[in-house]
């Protein structure tokens, strides 16, 4: 493991960019775009925009084979030699350094967006009932965005430190990055204990904020300007962010991470109750007896299908 680790800090350390090179006409920058909420806006577009866009891919699926989830046939893969240790540089890792790049890109995004809450305190729309439910919605989706992309990371890249003699995390990153930070690559990593907790607060942050979930039949407000409900179809709520919360608590419980019986059991515990808040409400307020369209538990998952209601 401590070789794998060893892997990605050199990864990360082949390339650096700025966070907003991707800005067309190259009259906004970090330094003046507070003065566009179409900008500020923008940064939590950036941030689903690095999401990793299916789950057959190189870093869901294939990332199991370097676990005991999968198992990987083709042992002249990168992820099979990456399993077992053999690190080999050459393109086939790209897609793994690109995976840690882009989740550290989105981080850094919506970090700009929550400085000081800026975004927060952004006029958006005229109407004033509609400009307080969309500011709250991408508050949440900042804080959920980064608790998402914390938790991938400490799902792939988290490991033991043999020198430490301890479970490591990654790199917690809650603010916008300062110039000289933008190349370190031995930015210190977190314990796996500092790192479930910080996914936690911002899961939590994030619910204050989220809808319920973006559903039209479970619209909560009734804005002038339309800005919840499917209009956030792929969007985070309240219900997938739960179901960071019991992913990150079932991980933290795990035996691989956790050594006392009892905190183990409180923390699977708390794994699910947060399971069951989402099962509950897809099988209550979303399921397809209740409404068209709705959660049915019997038809088949596809992952490629990302309308898919289930």
């Amino acid at each position: 493991m401590k070789k794998i680790l060893s892997i990605f800090v050199c990864l990360a350390a082949l390339t650096s960019c700025h966070f907003l090179d991707s800005v067309p006409t190259g009259n906004y920058n970090e330094e003046n775009a507070n003065d566009y909420p179409r900008m500020v806006r923008g940064f939590i577009d950036a941030g689903y925009d690095a999401l990793c866009k299916h789950y057959v891919s190189f870093y869901y699926a294939m990332g199991d084979g370097c676990t005991d989830n999968g198992v990987l046939r083709d042992h002249s893969s990168a992820m099979w030699q990456l399993s077992q240790g053999n690190p080999v540089f050459d393109i086939t890792y790209q897609d793994i350094y690109m995976n840690w790049r882009d989740a550290y890109r989105g981080i850094q995004s919506v970090n700009l967006f929550l400085e000081n809450d800026l975004g927060l305190n952004m006029r958006y729309f005229e109407d004033l009932e509609s400009n307080d439910v969309y500011r709250k919605t991408l508050q949440g989706d900042a804080y959920g965005l980064r608790a998402w992309f914390h938790f991938m990371l400490m799902r792939h890249f988290s490991g033991y430190d043999d020198a430490k003699k301890q479970m490591m995390g990654v790199p917690l990153v809650t603010r916008r990055y300062v110039d000289e930070e933008r190349n370190n690559y031995k930015a210190k990593r977190a314990t796996f204990d500092e790192t479930c907790e910080q996914i936690l607060r911002d899961c939590d942050s994030a619910l204050v904020y989220l809808p319920l979930a973006n559903k039209d039949f479970l619209r909560e407000t009734n804005e002038t300007t339309v800005c919840t409900g499917a209009i956030r179809h792929r969007k985070l709520d309240k219900m997938s962010v739960t179901a960071i919360k019991a992913m990150t608590y079932l991980a933290w419980a795990s035996p691989a991470f956790c050594q006392d019986a009892a905190l183990a059991k409180e923390r699977y515990d708390s794994a699910a109750v947060n399971a069951y808040k989402v099962f509950n409400h897809k099988m209550t307020k979303e399921y397809y007896k209740n409404v068209d369209g709705g959660y049915n538990p019997l038809s088949n998952f596809l992952w490629s299908d990302s309308e898919s209601p289930e």
